[in-house]
């Protein structure tokens, strides 16, 4: 892209702050920090124009990406509760629990659990329980 040259004056601050983050920026030259930083602000003056933080586009693909993300996480979260729900089933078939003992089992549950605020750790569980 052929390139013009022109005359601007900045405050020696500026070229200050130019010069400082020249290596930030990963450019070669002044001249490369200010053009980018132009193209940058100008850029940012028609999103704002348009009442929008990022392009269309690049919403509609982050979108996509939270949509799959969500509907994969419920796959796993189904999947885990079909496998709680026959382990539950599997256990009340063998064990004999009366009303009362499963509510003490209920709540011993969630003080653990918050208790670790939910990052349980087998290991630990065991070791204070039958220590």
């Amino acid at each position: 892209m052929p390139k013009q040259k022109f005359s601007y004056l900045l405050p020696t601050e500026v070229d200050e702050m130019i010069s400082s983050n020249l290596i930030a920026a990963d450019c070669r030259s002044k001249n490369e920090f200010v053009e980018q930083a132009i193209r940058f602000y100008c850029e940012y003056l028609s999103l704002e124009n348009s009442k929008t933080i990022i392009p269309v586009h690049l919403q509609n693909a982050i979108d996509h990406a939270v949509t799959l993300s969500e509907r994969r996480t419920s796959k796993v979260l189904f999947k885990q509760s079909v496998a709680l729900a026959m382990l539950t089933e599997a256990l009340t078939n063998y064990l004999s629990y009366d009303r009362g003992d499963i509510n003490i089992l209920e709540q011993t549950a969630f003080d653990k659990v918050r208790k670790y605020n939910g990052m349980l750790d087998m290991k630990e569980i065991f070791i204070e329980n039958y220590n």
